[in-house]
């Protein structure tokens, strides 16, 4: 590379940090569109990875990495920082740097530090095809660049990408869709000296040794899907703790960084748990306020294999060597420039020995690279969550980051050093959080001031139908209980790995396959489910269908809040060719599906996994994400249209609305092709309907043309039947 164009690379990362804030002043947007994105969506967790390794900060609000339970599309990952730095680098226009950092997050692009040269998704199979009324529903897009058969993983993302150190980045990413192994995906990273500085083939440092290179690491988890603490979106409230650094006994013998949702300055209640008290529209959803706990969950990445040296591929138990935390909105997170030779000394120093800096310094007065206290030792000494008033380590606006080091390494020319982590997620799921948080609710008689989270409450956990003593806790015991979930993701991990994970398909047993197709197809009285499989797929002994009501989640009512319903069992024939129909789904109610295929009892306890069950495919396979609802024939004739209910009031009794819908009102037996307009009694538009699927049915939800919901009063509806020009209108009146 020419010295021309090594300082035209300053330039574009000045450019790229213009545009950067130019995007921020326009408002929320996706800042990361420059480079491509893949998502991994195969079983319970769910990410996005970028073709640079990692990932700035996301601005959209409701995040986008690290889905967990995936079926709830709510994004847990603020940011996912990624750097390389080293010592007495030379670039190739002759400029000496004693550090010399490159950065992907947490703020910072990756623009003209980072230089992908590959990014691809390979698959074993081809992906299913899942359609709702012929038309193909996806949460994320599951097409794949190659299929490989002989894949270990279920799922791969690689990624190779230069850097302006010399020193590449490959990244590959493994997942596996069978139950007790899809809560974490493990992740390899090989360095290795190419000298190869910037997007081209040409070698600009052929002869350069990097030295004491360190590949750094910051997660930014945030917890505000449905959170009732202030600030959770942005991690104000987040909590982080370390294991296996050495700095104290541990139950465990792996090293490990995780974080949860913790206190934050503002929060009016108990919050581990964020449990739902107050109907809060923007958090809570449908004003299911009964208590609910909304993250009961812990995050975190555990490490696997660190290399010893380039010439010693034995794991070296110190690494990783450096482990902290830092404000996520500390100085040395933002304006990162491989140019800055200030900050760069100041990054490495962080990322070499955390307690160097004068960022956060251990409480021991220590200078080594593991922070110690951690942060979860200094706030929750009381054992429940809780410090005084004022506590520097609570209620800043960004909240607090993971962060972790490998390294020192000192590469020669083409010599390379290989470290694998697995990420993952634990924790209670919906259904027991919101039962256990509605009963801790309930035991205070819905009085604040009278709740106590050590209530024991009662909590049917394994489903036997009895009770034990550790399904009897108080609410901040169930919501800890997450711990306990998140070492087991990361204990069946390293299980796995151990087991050759990313050698061979046998390293655990693997489900059946799921269905190749599943159509969806809603009629006038019943929905019809149709599917087929894949050659060759003798593990499958039958086929179960689940159903949910409303929203892809599922409903919050009944028994067994958010789960679905199993409506069908099918048994395997061999014929390829399936079908069942929903007769008892009700019209104006929206349906989500999703097919499993059931294979035999398990007896296979590779890598932690459970036997005396059946293995079953992955319902992210063959889940419906848009959803389906009964439809009646066109009107006979434009003016054969009525409007249900009419009147609608808010204050009647559920049973004359529509199901689950506070706010809704049907068109029914309007023609097949035709628009609805809604004016007021006065003549104003409201809001403009185009009904165009062939049926008799249109729904609305009663708020304006800029999404504002309408008062009460009496309004006009307007069907124009666009086939043969004729025009029909109906009054009907609204009560609030």
């Amino acid at each position: 590379m020419s010295q021309q164009r090594y300082a035209q690379i300053g330039q574009q990362i000045l450019a790229a940090s213009a545009l950067l804030l130019l995007t921020v002043a326009m408002g929320p947007r996706d800042a990361t569109a420059q480079f491509n994105q893949k998502p991994m969506a195969i079983g319970d967790l769910s990410n996005i990875y970028t073709e640079t390794g990692g990932q700035q900060e996301f601005w959209k609000s409701e995040g986008l990495g690290m889905e967990w339970p995936g079926i709830w599309q709510r994004g847990f990952l603020r940011a996912d920082a990624l750097w390389i730095g080293l010592k007495n680098f030379e670039a190739p226009n002759g400029n000496s740097f004693d550090r010399k950092v490159v950065h992907v997050g947490p703020r910072s692009t990756g623009f003209g530090e980072m230089f992908p040269r590959e990014f691809e998704t390979v698959a074993r199979f081809q992906p299913p095809e899942v359609t709702v009324n012929g038309r193909r529903t996806l949460d994320n897009t599951l097409e794949v660049d190659r299929v490989n058969p002989d894949l270990p993983s279920e799922r791969m993302i690689r990624m190779r990408v230069n850097t302006q150190t010399g020193v590449e980045l490959e990244k590959r990413v493994y997942a596996w869709s069978q139950d007790a192994h899809d809560s974490y995906h493990i992740q390899e990273y090989i360095l290795t000296n190419t000298g190869n500085t910037d997007a081209d083939e040409e070698i600009e440092l052929p002869d350069q040794t990097a030295e004491d290179v360190y590949l750094h690491m910051q997660r930014r988890y945030v917890f505000q899907d449905k959170a009732a603490i202030p600030g959770s979106g942005w991690g104000a409230n987040m909590m982080s703790d370390v294991v296996g650094d050495g700095m104290q006994d541990y139950e465990v013998d792996f090293h490990a960084s995780y974080s949860w949702l913790g206190n934050s300055q503002g929060a009016d209640l108990d919050p581990l748990g964020a449990p739902a008290w107050d109907d809060s529209p923007g958090f809570i959803p449908d004003g299911d306020d009964g208590g609910q706990l909304t993250q009961a969950a812990m995050f975190g990445v555990a490490t696997l294999h660190a290399d010893t040296s380039p010439t010693n591929q034995s794991h070296d138990p110190e690494q990783p060597k450096m482990t902290g935390f830092i404000n996520s909105d500390d100085p040395i997170t933002t304006g990162n420039d491989p140019f800055n030779e200030s900050q760069m000394r100041q990054e490495y120093q962080y990322m070499a020995n955390a307690g160097g800096t004068g960022l956060p310094v251990p409480q021991d007065g220590s200078d080594g690279p593991h922070e110690f206290p951690h942060q979860a030792d200094v706030v929750d000494e009381d054992g429940n969550f809780k410090t005084a008033d004022g506590d520097a380590m609570l209620g800043t606006a960004g909240g607090w980051s993971l962060a972790w080091s490998y390294g020192p390494y000192t590469l020669e020319p083409g010599q390379s050093v290989r470290i694998v982590v697995a990420e993952g997620a634990g924790g209670l799921g919906r259904t027991a959080s919101t039962i256990i948080g509605r009963k801790w609710k309930q035991s205070a008689n819905g009085n604040r001031e009278q709740s106590d989270p050590t209530t024991p409450l009662e909590y049917d956990s394994d489903g036997d139908g009895t009770i034990e003593s550790d399904e009897r806790l108080g609410k901040n015991e169930w919501v800890l209980t997450a711990r306990d979930s998140l070492f087991q993701t990361f204990q069946r991990a390293i299980a796995h790995y151990d087991n050759d994970a990313l050698e061979t398909q046998g390293s655990i047993p693997n489900p059946p396959k799921p269905p190749q197709t599943v159509d969806v197809t809603a009629g006038v009285d019943q929905v019809q489910l149709n599917w087929s499989t894949y050659d060759n797929t003798p593990k499958t002994e039958r086929f179960e269908v689940y159903r949910g009501r409303e929203r892809l989640v599922g409903s919050f009512e009944g028994e067994d809040p958010y789960d679905y319903e199993r409506i069908a069992t099918v048994d395997a024939d061999g014929s390829g060719e399936y079908s069942v129909t929903d007769e008892d789904a009700v019209r104006g109610v929206n349906y989500f599906y999703y097919v499993q295929a059931v294979g035999a009892e398990n007896t296979d306890d590779a890598a932690m996994t459970p036997t005396g069950k059946p293995l079953r495919s992955s319902r992210y396979y063959s889940q419906t994400y848009d959803p389906a609802s009964l439809k009646r024939p066109p009107g006979e004739t434009t003016s054969s249209f009525n409007v249900v209910p009419n009147p609608f009031n808010i204050s009647s009794d559920p049973s004359v609305r529509w199901p689950s819908r506070d706010n809704r009102i049907g068109f029914l037996d309007v023609p097949g092709n035709c628009t609805i307009r809604i004016y007021t009694e006065m003549g104003e538009l409201v809001n403009t309907i185009r009904h165009d699927d062939g049926s008799g049915d249109e729904f609305w939800d009663l708020t304006t043309r800029d999404g504002q919901l309408i008062a009460s009063g009496i309004y006009i509806a307007v069907v124009n039947n666009l086939d043969n020009g004729e025009t029909s209108r109906k009054k009907f009146v609204i009560v609030r």
